[in-house]
């Protein structure tokens, strides 16, 4: 009876000193083929954004291969899009069996605000870089036929803010003096009418006085050169 002389059991086989076992054990780490090392890219290949560390794929980013995963498999986004629409519906107690609810293109949506967004890119009112603006703002701003100044609001007549009617909205001026003194009130005010294309006017009894003291008053405070108007009085 042979024995190996490496594991010390009986040799079954031809072979000498060693029997099967440790002969395949031997060979296999004489001859094992290097280990296969996936690359990992830093960079997705289809968008070339920054991939992570550990993600869905080696290639891609999580929304590419999610992307690619759905082009395979259509039915995992049918599936996905059936189940958030069935959970949102719960949750606002809407039959799960009606038809889809889809807004018309152009319609824009309500913010937790009451107020209703639309999307309208390089208006001057626009709230950030998508173009996204009130309704009231866009209705408002047509109507005047130019952008909303700084200090500029819309307002609601009958409070609904999604009643965005012309004839529901009135222009607004949030704008105030920035202290108490009186030369600080009239700048303020002077400049208020100003931009909307007024005139001081006399029209008042005692306000000839008040205009010179509104004169000194200005150019003591270095206000600025205005004109001021006055109409005589006409006597009868």
């Amino acid at each position: 009876m042979k024995i190996c002389d490496k594991c010390g059991e009986e040799i079954k086989s031809r072979r000498k000193n060693i029997c099967d076992k440790c002969y395949c054990k031997d060979y296999w780490i004489k001859n094992r083929p290097p280990p296969k090392v996936k690359q990992r890219y830093t960079h997705c290949v289809d968008c070339g954004k920054e991939r992570k560390k550990h993600g869905r794929s080696v290639k891609y980013c999580d929304w590419c291969a999610l992307k690619r995963s759905y082009a395979k498999d259509p039915s995992r986004l049918e599936k996905k899009n059936l189940q958030a629409r069935n959970y949102h519906r719960a949750r606002k107690g809407l039959p799960l069996d009606a038809p889809r609810m889809r807004a018309v293109n152009g319609s824009g949506y309500i913010n937790k605000d009451g107020y209703r967004i639309l999307c309208r890119l390089g208006h001057p009112n626009a709230t950030n870089a998508k173009g996204s603006i009130g309704e009231h703002t866009l209705v408002m701003s047509e109507f005047l036929k130019r952008p909303l100044k700084k200090g500029e609001t819309v307002h609601h007549i009958n409070g609904c803010r999604s009643d965005n009617r012309l004839i529901n909205l009135e222009l607004w001026h949030k704008g105030h003096p920035p202290g108490q003194r009186v030369s600080e009130k009239i700048k303020w005010a002077i400049d208020f009418l100003k931009e909307y294309g007024f005139d001081i006017v006399n029209n008042g009894d005692n306000s000839i006085d008040g205009l010179k003291v509104l004169q000194e008053m200005v150019k003591e405070s270095r206000i600025g050169n205005f004109k001021f108007e006055m109409q005589e009085d006409k006597g009868e």
